[in-house]
């Protein structure tokens, strides 16, 4: 899965803190620093992106937390933000699809 994040356009980290809350479900920020060992100074940015990029949300409860919305969704915002940009290859297309269909056929 960090794999197909990281060939669709996401940096290392965020793929790891999308994949880390997308396996876990709704954690604080403090969670995740705890969890995957990051200081608050370098996850903040990277919460902030993962929300601009539409695939974190951020929920208001008696203490904030974060969300990430399901992998068939990311890929699909990933595609189609990625074939309006004239940066991605076909390869790279081709290479997400190829890894989606293989994540599909695992679980």
């Amino acid at each position: 899965m960090l794999k197909i994040l990281e060939i669709s356009g996401f940096a290392e980290l965020e793929a790891k803190v999308y994949v880390y809350l997308a396996k876990r479900g709704p954690q604080t920020a403090r969670e995740i620093t705890l969890g995957l060992r990051i200081s608050k100074q370098k996850l903040n940015p990277i919460l902030s992106s993962l929300r601009e990029k539409g695939v974190v949300v951020r929920y208001f409860k008696p203490v904030t937390q974060f969300s990430a919305l399901s992998f068939e969704k990311v890929i699909d915002i990933q595609i189609k933000k990625n074939s309006k940009s004239s940066t991605i290859h076909y390869t790279n297309q081709r290479r997400i699809t190829i890894q989606l269909a293989k994540h599909r056929n695992i679980k």
